[in-house]
């Protein structure tokens, strides 16, 4: 994963064109495109490049799409700055020269959005729609429909419930 996303930021900066699709492109270009990709130098990735890479990649990505956007170039930040970790540089240093300043030096990582869900449905309003469509002509489907809603219980959850579940006092 770490190789991966880094020679995606490499391919995106040098704009060499990745294989369009996993499934229809073949074993030979996607090695091409690795064997185009491995060529460039490391001193050609400069910390300032790769921020402007972070930046326009943000930008390509529509308004709506931009928490994931975030996510998804936090990520390949991340994998590819492991492979210049602190532990591993002396390794390095023995088999590559590596550039001065390291290509992620101070490239920050985008503020991630809250994962916690918020809810877009208005309760009120369904429990009224479904009493008013459910409760008189299908009684089965209202009670489904308010263990799920009142009680959070899942299809799953409601299918397999017993009777011995409920505190009719």
């Amino acid at each position: 994963n770490y190789v991966k996303a880094f020679r995606r930021i490499v391919s995106d900066i040098e704009g060499i064109a990745r294989p369009s699709d996993r499934k229809n492109s073949s074993r030979e270009s996607r090695a091409a495109w690795k064997a185009r990709v491995d060529t460039i130098a490391l001193s050609r990735l400069t910390p300032d490049r790769i921020a402007e890479w972070k930046s326009e990649f943000l930008k390509r990505r529509k308004t709506s799409d931009q928490r994931s956007a975030k996510t998804t170039v936090n990520s390949m930040i991340k994998n590819a700055k492991a492979l210049f970790a602190k532990k591993h540089l002396s390794f390095l240093a023995t088999r590559i020269e590596l550039p001065s300043p390291l290509p992620f030096d101070g490239v920050n990582m985008e503020k991630q959005p809250s994962a916690r869900y918020h809810s877009k449905i208005d309760a009120g309003i369904l429990l009224r729609e479904a009493e008013i469509e459910l409760a008189v002509d299908s009684s089965a489907s209202y009670k489904i429909f308010l263990l799920a809603l009142m009680c959070g219980l899942r299809k799953s959850e409601i299918d397999t419930l017993l009777w011995s579940a409920f505190d009719f006092d």
